[in-house]
């Protein structure tokens, strides 16, 4: 499949591997996995049980602000400015990937 391009972020699931200005982005698996799960919808608004399942898989019994532990590391990797702009917190329900087109 093609590379899912927001903005000037590259996500390639087929690949496993995420750029940001052309540049390789060193994710961790599950940095990685996050940000692929919220990529294949786009603008959909995840809450954290719903990316729980989807990184861990349905039987993982940790908290729920794990994600926000890696969402935070996720930013720092991809938002150079500190602006929601590729991963936006939508408050009360959890997380979209932004539209930065």
């Amino acid at each position: 499949p093609p590379p899912i391009v927001i903005g000037e972020l590259e996500i390639n699931c087929w690949g496993r591997g995420a750029y940001l200005h052309g540049q390789p982005v060193a994710l961790t698996p599950t940095e990685f996995r996050l940000l692929e799960a919220m990529a294949k919808s786009p603008g959909r608004v995840f809450t954290r049980e719903e990316l729980l399942a989807r990184v861990f898989g349905p039987d993982f019994e940790g908290l729920d602000r794990t994600i926000d532990v890696h969402i935070t590391n996720l930013r720092r990797k991809i938002e150079s400015d500190g602006e929601q702009r590729y991963i936006v917190t939508v408050h009360g329900l959890g997380y979209r990937l932004g539209d930065t087109r």
